[in-house]
């Protein structure tokens, strides 16, 4: 008798559990899984908006804001007024930031081709649908 699959869940969870280990082991734990994904994120999209991240990562404004903070405190980010609202704050890579998102974007790039190595496209376009969709419905129940 086959035993019950996992939940979908539980494998999100595991699945996000195994990434923080590996940034962890990558960065010889210089940052924290939050840390590194917005690093990561401000390397390929550039200077962000609070409320740009918030939307991207859907942490807490507070949790958020002290995720910048750390950076900030470890010189990889800076904030700034924004041009166009003065309103918002800009945050930025800065030299250091630069470097280290490079280290974790190229970690993550291994990664990425390890998953992808062997699986077609159709197959990694329903698993990146699952998760869009899992994100969605999630945060549109958590209000």
């Amino acid at each position: 008798m086959n035993e019950p699959r996992e939940s979908y869940i539980a494998e999100v969870h595991r699945a996000v559990h195994a990434l923080g280990l590996f940034l962890d082991a990558r960065t010889a734990g210089a940052v924290t899984q939050p840390e590194a994904l917005i690093l990561a994120h401000l390397a390929e999209h550039g200077p962000a908006t609070m409320n740009m991240l918030h939307r991207a990562f859907l942490h807490r404004r507070s949790t958020l804001t002290n995720v910048i903070d750390r950076l900030e405190t470890r010189e990889l980010v800076k904030r700034r007024t924004a041009d166009e609202d003065r309103r918002s704050l800009v945050v930025e890579l800065t030299r250091a930031g630069r470097a280290q998102a490079r280290a974790i974007t190229r970690a993550l790039g291994e990664l990425r081709a390890v998953v992808e190595r062997g699986r077609k496209e159709p197959e990694l376009t329903a698993h990146t649908d699952f998760l869009h969709a899992l994100a969605q419905a999630a945060s549109g129940m958590a209000r």
